[in-house]
């Protein structure tokens, strides 16, 4: 298992127990794009005190775009440049 994958279950259960243990509410914000948080997404949702936002690099996959109420694009969401200052440049 890597490291990267250990990283990515601590992160879901810490956001899970938070959920538990806040059950008036709260947002929730993740800055991802990696499928392997769709299913806590889609268990928090229907949970209407939580909102849930995903801010990814790019295209959002998906799985994650159907499970979230908030999208965000992290280069114009975030960073604020325009999509004509994107082309060609490569954002880290």
């Amino acid at each position: 298992v890597g490291r990267k994958e250990v990283a990515d279950k601590m992160i879901i259960v810490d956001a899970m127990n938070f959920a538990m243990n806040n059950p008036e509410g709260a947002t929730l914000a993740f800055v991802t794009g990696d499928v392997d948080y769709a299913y806590m997404l889609a268990t928090l949702q229907p949970m209407k005190q939580y909102r849930t936002i995903v801010i990814s690099k790019g295209t959002l996959q998906s799985m994650l775009d159907v499970n979230c109420d908030i999208k965000m694009r992290w280069e114009t969401d975030i960073l604020q440049l325009r999509s004509s200052s994107l082309t060609g440049r490569q954002i880290s």
